[in-house]
């Protein structure tokens, strides 16, 4: 392929992934799967390192998508909240495997993907001070008051330490379709909501 058309296919594909990361986090309808929007995302990320000269310094593939709202205060991460990457095979799990574990000892724990909302807990002294959504990497929400209703995150720990912890806040389909259905709201998935 010509570095033009090259060029050319980068850009449209930076549009198409802004397009639909609009669609996702803002407008919250999106138009296409996770695993197309993956797809997407994998070929701008090969064309880059295919063609550095060619990538574009603010290419989406650079930037974290942001769930921010303008409902909630903003706290700036004490840590970059980055992005996971994507595998669909065992073939495609098993060579990042070996990349990891490569010249050090390394242990990898599996677990089912669950897709909810990144959510980083700070702890002070054992208690939680404060729950902030991933937003844009660097800065995220800051929603403390709602993830205190969550049953399953602790508000004091056993131990008085400092700590920061990250994980997924997420709903079963079956308590979305429950909910759906008492409160009359239709959401497009549970994430959403």
């Amino acid at each position: 392929m010509k570095s033009a058309d090259v060029n050319k296919r980068m850009r449209r594909l930076e549009a198409e992934i802004r397009h639909h990361q609009f669609l996702y986090y803002v407008e919250h309808s999106p138009e296409i799967s996770d695993r197309d929007f993956d797809r997407l995302f994998a070929e701008l990320q090969e064309l880059e390192a295919a063609h550095p000269d060619l990538a574009n310094p603010d290419s989406p593939t650079r930037m974290v998508g942001s769930d921010l709202d303008n409902e909630f205060p903003k706290f700036q991460h004490t840590v970059p909240v980055l992005s996971l990457g994507n595998t669909y095979s065992t073939p495609e799990a098993l060579e990042w495997a070996r990349k990891q574990a490569q010249d050090r000892e390394t242990r990898i724990g599996v677990q089912w993907k669950v897709d909810g909302a990144t959510l980083v807990l700070y702890y002070e002294q054992g208690r939680l001070v404060r729950a902030v959504t991933r937003g844009s990497g660097q800065i995220g929400d800051e929603v403390t008051a709602n993830a205190l209703t969550i049953r399953s995150i602790p508000h004091v720990l056993r131990s008085e330490v400092d700590l920061v912890a990250r994980g997924e806040v997420y709903m079963t389909f079956e308590d979305f379709a429950n909910y759906n259905e008492q409160f009359g709201s239709v959401y497009a998935n549970p994430r959403n909501l």
